[in-house]
């Protein structure tokens, strides 16, 4: 059995994209009939990411190839998960003409990792990878799929085996190429644990240091957000239940660890314990990047039995800065409001990244003041302001209730 194959039934349960077991002939059948075209690559690279998108299915793959044979060859047996991750991500570097040094620099110099996301999906031969399909791909977006899969053009050329074989269903949202679930689990995931959950953008990190600092970050990671907002003058306060420590085994308590050195001093505390800690911290601005993972309530769907229920600490944590007195919030993350699903009988997904009472609360007691577009890649997240709503606010929309 090919290794991406394997990994990806293996892995898919653990990582964002869900696959179930239906498969991509549920996508609509209006668009016209679609032919399986898979074009020869071409013999050589050039030096640049080309703009040939051929020669970028070439490259893209090779990168696969190898990312793979870190994770599974024999010559990689006995390598920490760690290590493998730093690995990954040099290799992901150089393939998109980046210096692999970048990840070892402190204090950070620069916000590389908006550059290598940008790359990183420009690296892909066409958008149609990035893409979740509400509707059947077009001829175009299938030929580029189709290409890239190698494991679906060694199982079949007729149609229908290569729907199933090259597509599969992303929650309700609708359908992405199955290769998305490999990308996810092996590389998405480095990057995440380098850079977070999502990805800082230059012109945000310049608004937030401008209008909202000093700051304190709560759920942060490794600080590689922080590190972009000092960068741009912001005071930022960073905190982490668990910090990130340069551990040598598999088991530590925060994947982030996988970074070594985290990009900023990030102190040990909960949102709750932080906050009662520091009453001063009612005037600085809450940031909060992806503070919940799907969790048992809001997605049993991404659970099975046996499994960790994770704490669903968003909502405590907003309670407890309410409660003494602070006025903004920076949330990072994907919001109900953003997510279409495929069908309307669907139920409405509330996202990946917090949970439904977080953003409930977030609407009720707070406005939303400013919204920036981040690069991301099958979700939905932005980053949004939220400053409280006066008490005349509240009372009228009790009222209205």
């Amino acid at each position: 059995m090919p290794r991406l194959l394997l990994l990806s039934l293996c892995l898919a349960l653990l990582f964002t994209i869900a696959v179930h077991t239906s498969n991509a002939q549920q996508l609509d059948e209006e668009d016209d009939e679609i032919i399986v075209r898979i074009p020869e690559p071409p013999n050589h690279l050039s030096t640049e990411i080309p703009k040939d998108e051929q020669e970028r299915a070439v490259i893209f793959r090779g990168l696969m190839e190898t990312v793979d044979s870190i994770y599974f060859g024999e010559e990689h047996e006995g390598v920490s998960r760690k290590e493998k991750e730093h690995l990954v991500l040099a290799e992901l570097l150089r393939t998109v003409k980046m210096d692999p040094l970048l990840m070892d620099q402190r204090p950070l110099q620069e916000n590389w990792m908006e550059d290598l996301h940008r790359k990183t999906l420009a690296l892909a031969p066409s958008d149609a990878f990035w893409k979740v399909y509400q509707r059947q791909p077009n001829q175009e977006q299938f030929d580029s799929i189709v290409n890239l899969d190698k494991y679906a053009q060694e199982r079949s050329k007729d149609l229908d085996d290569l729907r199933r074989y090259a597509f599969t269903p992303h929650r309700d949202r609708g359908m992405v190429s199955s290769l998305s679930v490999s990308f996810s689990s092996m590389i998405l995931q480095t990057l995440q644990h380098f850079g977070g959950y999502s990805t800082p953008t230059n012109d945000a990190m310049t608004a937030l240091a401008s209008k909202y600092s000093p700051i304190v970050e709560v759920g942060a990671g490794n600080g590689y957000w922080s590190a972009a907002l000092q960068l741009n003058g912001a005071d930022v306060a960073t905190y982490d239940s668990e910090p990130p420590r340069n551990l040598e085994d598999d088991h530590n308590p925060n994947l982030f660890s996988h970074v070594g050195t985290p990009f900023v001093s990030v102190e040990q505390g909960t949102c709750v314990e932080v906050l009662k800690a520091h009453p001063e911290y009612s005037e600085r601005s809450l940031m909060m990047i992806w503070p919940n993972n799907p969790d048992h309530l809001d997605n049993p769907d991404q659970f099975h039995e046996g499994a960790d229920k994770l704490p669903i600490w968003d909502v405590e944590c907003l309670e407890a800065y309410l409660e003494m007195g602070g006025s903004t919030v920076i949330y990072v993350g994907e919001r109900e409001e953003q997510i279409l699903v495929r069908l309307e009988y669907f139920p409405p997904d509330i996202g990946m990244s917090s949970s439904k009472k977080f953003q409930s609360m977030l609407k009720e007691q707070f406005d939303r003041v400013e919204r920036f577009e981040l690069p991301t890649w099958w979700g939905v997240d932005d980053l949004t302001v939220w400053k409280r709503k006066t008490n005349s606010e509240n009372q009228e929309q009790e009222q209205e209730l």
